[in-house]
Order: C-alpha cells, then structure tokens, then sequence
C-alpha cells in the first residue's frame, strides 16, 4: 500500500489532491488484486478514472510546469508520453483477455514504481524553493 507523506508533495494544492487520489486508486488497485473473485465493475471504475486522470492531470502538470518555467518540464513531458505508452498496451491487453490477476498485478508494479519514481524526482520540481536570507 502506498503512504501519502510530504515527501510527494509538490506545493500546488490542485496537483498534490489529484496525486492523492492516485495514491488511492493504486491501493484499491492492490485490494482487488488480492481478491477472489476480481470484482470486473470496481476494475472497470478503476480503470476508467485512470483514463480520464492521465489526460488531465498530466496536461495540467505540464502546464504549471511550463508557466513556472520548471527545468524539469521536458523530462515530466517526455516521462508522462511514456506513461501514456504503457497504459495504452496495458489497455489493450485488458482488452482482449479481460480482468486477469497477473496483468493486473503487472498494472499495480508499475504504477507503485511510477509514482515513486516520477513524483519524487520530477514533480517535487514545482515546489517553491527555499526563500533565500
């Protein structure tokens, strides 16, 4: 399971709340790997958020990057396009053979490793630096 902690924060309340929430659809991600039967409709739900949180958490970070002029805008563009890879083949297969455990299982991996991954070393870039004096 996956900890909120200040470590992920960013500064930007509107981006920290939606990072939240992805903290919250991973841990549900795991519960419904450990169960048996998968319960399909939650999954779908699941799935369904994660569609619709990429396009717009991810254009929305982009942007805050890009006004704040964060150095790390290109490489949060490019690792969000890479995301953007994976899931959709994640989907595909999801797709064509349904709600199996291992793919899923497969999902909750990357997911926990892109979310400790990519906000502890790209997203945390937006967070104000210390005042200077």
């Amino acid at each position: 399971m996956l900890t909120w902690s200040d470590e992920y924060r960013t500064g930007i309340r509107r981006v920290d709340v939606q990072h939240r929430a992805l903290f919250q659809v991973v841990n549900r991600l795991e519960i419904l790997a450990a169960s048996d039967p998968i319960d399909v409709a939650e999954l779908e739900q699941l799935v369904n958020f994660t569609e619709d949180y990429i396009t717009y958490h991810f254009g929305y970070e982009e942007q805050c990057m890009q006004s704040r002029r964060c150095p790390a805008h290109a490489a949060n563009k490019e690792a969000h396009e890479r995301f953007i890879v994976q899931w959709h083949e994640f989907k595909r297969r999801y797709t064509e053979h349904g709600a199996q455990k291992e793919l899923i299982k497969e999902v909750l991996s990357f997911a926990e490793d892109w979310i400790r991954s990519h906000i502890l070393r790209v997203d945390i870039c937006l967070r104000e630096p210390p005042a200077q004096g």
